[in-house]
């Protein structure tokens, strides 16, 4: 577990929560929250004007899953929320939330799932993804754009292989 949130203290909003429950093994959590991290996990080392409403709350129990999440107002008190339930194993997920008030809400219930989910910009985008079945899944969201985007996703893969879904919203 890594975790850096990071609020300029002169600014009157400082909103920067982070839950969490890990009761698995051998599962790696970044979360970032003002702080960008790739989806390669890498952190930036320059959080730069930041300050704002974040919320995080993530629930593993599971093991071996690898979790990259990061949420940024870049110099605003937009907001942006996520929640995480993993409860399987062996999944990998980036999450990243930039500007707009933006909201997630993922639930994985399966092994072997791949997601990578990207909000940006001014809109209000919101998501709420359910994975689950005999099968994983590999997940490409990305929504976009001053537009307000909204995906709900109730995925249970049976296809022998795994499913794949990809959606762009801009």
């Amino acid at each position: 577990i890594t975790v850096k949130q990071y609020t300029d203290t002169t600014k009157s909003i400082s909103d920067n929560f982070f839950g969490f429950h890990i009761q698995g093994n051998n599962n790696t959590v970044k979360v970032g929250q003002e702080w960008m991290i790739t989806d390669q996990g890498v952190y930036n080392t320059n959080p730069g004007q930041g300050w704002g409403d974040h919320y995080l709350r993530l629930d593993i129990h599971g093991d071996y899953n690898d979790i990259i999440h990061t949420q940024r107002t870049d110099g605003a008190s937009d907001g942006q929320t996520s929640y995480l339930n993993v409860y399987a194993d062996y999944n990998d997920v980036y999450i990243q939330q930039r500007q707009g008030q933006h909201s997630i809400n993922m639930t994985i219930n399966n092994d072997y799932n791949e997601a990578w989910i990207k909000q940006e910009g001014q809109g209000s985008h919101s998501a709420t993804i359910t994975l689950s079945g005999s099968y994983p899944t590999d997940l490409y969201l990305l929504q976009q754009t001053s537009t307000n985007q909204s995906y709900t996703l109730s995925q249970s893969c049976a296809t022998i292989g795994g499913c794949t879904v990809s959606v762009t919203q801009n």
